[in-house]
């Protein structure tokens, strides 16, 4: 149970620890006994997190508890930031002792990043400061080629370079059975893939033969050899050579695995790899342009 201490010194700033919180509250005595302290609120937390996609809503449920107030606290609408709405829920026992919850509700705006506020909660002189912190997780650029190959190299046959900020990507008769060419991208430092797990490209492909390009997309695990993930509906592409950009998705909720069935931490993916034809009885002869490499949330309903 939180205990709330009141000065009985004229004039005394009242000091409140609130150590569950790790937050400290202050407020000062108006008058020269307990009678006429201002009193105390305590949040039960001091921050409250929302984590959504682009346009869409997250809600949580803030609880206050206080003494000695002459009214209920209310939110500081003057600090509370327009992506974020503030109702009164359920109320107990009487200002001078009581509890409030409010229902938070946090609208992500169209546009990923940060939107967090310290909203203050007021009941006449006395405030306690909540933090609100809003995050909008929208697609995150790995790679728009506009200064060259972006690290990409090739394996077992294909030739990478870079052209009209594009990846161009060159093989004859590369993949089949038993083999596994492709490209890859280390990444300089881990990257956390947890919240973006759907890795988006804009592809064309020009000259085929022996059919489309089948390209597959793995993220393998940073610090490790294991084998790239599995191969299954989600993370295959068969691009036609129709010399046409279209945008792929290559889904990887449920799918951080590798092939041997070890586990992938989605929060430390090591390297992004391409593979072409692998493994497929046909080979692929052309060129493979990618124009831009995006990681998101989840496929969307329609192209932003």
């Amino acid at each position: 149970m939180t205990h709330f201490v009141r000065s009985f010194r004229p004039a005394l700033c009242l000091v409140l620890t609130v150590v569950a919180a790790g937050l400290v509250l202050a407020g000062c005595d108006s008058g020269p006994s307990a009678d006429t302290a201002d009193g105390v609120i305590a949040p039960t937390t001091s921050q409250l997190d929302f984590r959504v996609q682009p346009d869409s809503s997250g809600a949580d449920t803030l609880r206050l508890e206080y003494q000695g107030l002459s009214e209920r606290p209310r939110p500081d609408t003057a600090s509370l930031p327009s992506a974020y709405s503030v109702e009164v829920g359920e109320e107990t026992g009487t200002p001078s002792d009581g509890a409030s919850t409010f229902q938070v509700t946090f609208d992500g705006p169209s546009a990923s990043g940060n939107y967090a506020a310290p909203i203050r909660f007021r009941a006449g002189r006395v405030t306690a400061t909540v933090r609100f912190s809003g995050t909008v997780i929208g697609p995150q650029t790995l790679a728009d080629f506009e200064s060259g190959p972006e690290g990409f190299f090739g394996f077992g046959g294909p030739a990478v370079s870079g052209e009209d900020g594009q990846l161009r990507i060159d093989g004859s008769n590369i993949g089949g059975s038993g083999n596994f060419p492709g490209i890859v991208k280390p990444f300089d430092a881990p990257i956390n893939f947890e919240d973006t797990p759907v890795v988006e490209m804009r592809i064309r492909v020009t000259g085929s033969s022996n059919g489309p390009a089948v390209l597959r997309t793995a993220l393998n695990g940073a610090g490790d050899n294991a084998d790239a993930n599995p191969t299954v509906p989600e993370l295959v592409a068969e691009v036609p050579a129709d010399g046409e950009y279209a945008t792929y998705y290559f889904d990887f909720r449920g799918n951080f695995v590798q092939f041997d069935g070890v586990p992938v931490d989605p929060t430390q993916i090591g390297e992004i790899v391409i593979l072409i034809n692998d493994n497929n009885p046909n080979t692929f002869t052309g060129t493979i342009y990618i124009d831009e490499i995006r990681r998101r949330p989840a496929i969307p309903t329609s192209d932003e």
